[in-house]
Parts: C-alpha cells; structure tokens; sequence
C-alpha cells in the first residue's frame, strides 16, 4: 500500500473509533459497566474515560510537535490518573463527547 494510501486508512480507522467504542459501551449491560474483571484491571467505565484524557493529551502532544522547535513529549502513569482522578466518578458522556471532540489530524479543537 503507497504511504499516503497507507495513511489515509488510519487516519478513517482512527476517526471511526469514538463511534466504535460508543457502540461496544451500548453492549456493556448497565450494571457490569463499572465491574473490574480482576485486581488492577480496568472497568469499561474507566477504560472510556480514559481513552478521553488519552485523546485530549495526545492533541496537546500533536500541538507540541508542530509549534515548538524542540518539544519534550512527557508520558504519564496511565493508572495513577485512573486512581487519582477517580475514573469512576467522572460521567461517561462526557468522556464520549471529549473523544470525538478532536479533528482526526487533532488539530481543530
């Protein structure tokens, strides 16, 4: 597949993904969605919540590519903002609304 092929299938598979994820939470019976399968694993509350604060990082990480001339992309501990900002309180509608909120090249906010 030519690059720019290539390129524009991820691109339509990445903006296919809130409505991907949206449809596998609407599976999720209702009273399962905040159920840990084990001990340190994730929810799927939390894990929607989290793809959230991923895509609003990652658009500040694309920012910081383009605008500085030398950027520091700094990582985080994906489990401590889980426990810290308490995954389970936040509302999963509007975790849906952040994740779809960004453009697919992440730069129309």
């Amino acid at each position: 597949m030519p690059p720019d092929t290539q390129r524009e299938s991820f691109l339509k598979r990445y903006e296919e993904g809130p409505a991907l994820l949206r449809a596998a939470w609407d599976e999720v019976p209702e009273g399962a969605r905040q159920w840990r399968p084990r001990e340190g694993a994730w929810s799927a509350h939390e894990v929607i919540v989290h793809c959230a604060d991923s895509e609003t990082y990652g658009a500040t990480r694309i920012r910081l590519l383009l605008a500085e001339p030398e950027p520091l992309i700094v990582g985080y501990d994906e489990n401590e903002w889980a426990r810290r900002f308490d995954y389970h309180g936040h509302p999963v509608d509007l975790a849906f609304a952040t994740s779809s909120f960004f453009d697919v090249d992440g730069t129309e906010v």
